[in-house]
Parts: C-alpha cells; structure tokens; sequence
C-alpha cells in the first residue's frame, strides 16, 4: 500500500474524528426508549447528537423518515467529498453485495477486502437460516449462496436438511461462532430472526470499530459513515417505535450496538 495514497486522507481523517464526537451511544437510545414520553424522547436524541430542529418538530413517522432521508443523503455527500473515487465506488455498492467484495478488490484497502468477505459470509448465514426454517431444498439453497466469502458456501449446503440440535458446531469455530449460537437458539425456541438481523449488526457495528486504529486511510472516513448511517436507522427504530405504541420490550429487543 502506497503510503502516500494514506497520508492523503489526514484532513479527511481529522474531519470525521471531530464529527464522530456526535454519534450517540447505546445508553442513549435506552434512556430515548424509556422516557416518559415521545417529545422527551425527541429532545434527548436532538440535545445529545448531531440533528436538526426537525427532529423535536416531529409528531408522524412521516416526519422521521423524511428527516432521514435527507441526513443519509448528508452522509452520501461527505463521503463524495473525502475519499478517493475507487473508495466511493465501494461505498454505493454497500447494498449490492455481487459487486461489493470486486469494488473492494479494486481499492487496494485489505480492511475494506475483509469487510466486504465478512458481508458475504453474514449474508450466507441468513439464507442458509431462513431457508432451512422453511424446509427449502439443497438444491434451492445453493442457487442462492453468494460466492466470496470466508466461508465456503458448499458448508451450509451440506448442513441443509440436518436437525436444528445438529447445526450448533457448524460456526461455533469461526468470527460468528456467539452471533450463530444466538440465532439457533431464537429460532429452536421462539421461532423469531430478531436475535439473527441484531447480532449481524453487532458484528458489522464492531468490525468498523476496528478502523479506528488505522491513522490515515479510507477506513476511518467509511467507519464513521457507516456508524451515522447506523445511527439513523437507530433513532427510526426508537422514534417510529414510539409514534405507533409498540411494547418497549419489542423495539428493545431489536437494539443493536452503537459505534461510540
């Protein structure tokens, strides 16, 4: 790696660490959650991180989907601005995983290479899961298994069909060995893919916590990208949760980590 083409992303690097004091905690969301009512709730969100007047303006789930629209686009428009067009062709490929791990090949950025294989695996994971909740064939499943990975999609292939009790060892040796443990057990016991959809934003949210040891690069700058775009959806969660009564226990279940 051309240690220039890093030392080219310091003033990028420097802007995202002074943004970053912004990003809300997990405690935050929980007090968010718990307050007594929606307009409280609005206002600690508001007075603790980076949002708009809006934001304590808001009474619909309209209102809350609106405003958050217009601050990913806020996040898209910063990362134009501080990376590199290889970088931000990795980023807009974020939701289109055939491409993602090939535009992360094409950066030059190992973290990116490992972010985008660790993508592929989690994705993997919740086919082979949904597809084996309903019964679907081998066959079936391997024509939707993605290529790439660290794991070799020919494993959840020959793990199709075998009883639930059986499928425990499968992962437990690898980086998803507390994320799938977790999701056998919400299925086996609850018949619910909550634990599964929080845990793979558990691994993603700490996977990017990681970049903040690298000095200089894209990795910081897309950390802190992924992190607020993380956030939002977050505060969609508690908010719109809120805006339609839903149980406490129901939206916090769904929680995930924050990045900060």
């Amino acid at each position: 790696m051309n240690e220039q083409r890093r030392l080219n992303y310091a003033f990028a690097v420097g802007r995202v660490k002074a943004l970053e004091k912004y990003l809300l905690p997990q405690k935050l969301f929980i007090e968010a959650l718990e307050a007594a009512a929606l307009e409280d709730s609005l206002k600690i969100i508001y007075e603790a991180g980076h949002w708009s007047e809006e934001m304590i303006q808001a009474r619909k789930p309209e209102d809350i989907d609106n405003l958050s629209h217009r601050e990913m686009e806020k996040v898209d428009r910063l990362v134009a601005e501080l990376v590199e067009s290889e970088v931000l062709s990795f980023y807009q490929a974020r939701k289109n995983l055939r491409d993602l791990w090939l535009k992360a090949q094409k950066t030059g950025y190992p973290f990116l290479v490992n972010y985008a294989r660790h993508r592929l695996d989690l994705a993997n994971i919740k086919t082979f899961l949904r597809f084996h909740y309903r019964g679907e064939s081998a066959d079936k499943l391997e024509k939707n298994l993605l290529p790439g990975g660290h794991i070799e999609p020919r494993l959840f292939k020959m793990a199709c069909g075998q009883p639930w009790a059986d499928l425990h060892p499968l992962l437990m040796k690898t980086d998803y060995g507390w994320l799938w443990e977790k999701s056998l057990l919400a299925l086996e016991e609850r018949n619910t893919f909550i634990v599964m959809e929080r845990e793979i934003e558990n691994f993603l949210i700490r996977l990017w916590r990681q970049a903040k040891e690298i000095t200089f690069g894209p990795e910081p700058v897309l950390a802190y990208a992924m992190a607020r775009l993380h956030e939002i959806e977050l505060v969609r969660l508690i908010i719109i949760g809120r805006m339609l009564h839903l149980p406490a226990e129901m939206i916090r279940e769904r929680l995930s980590e924050t990045y900060v």
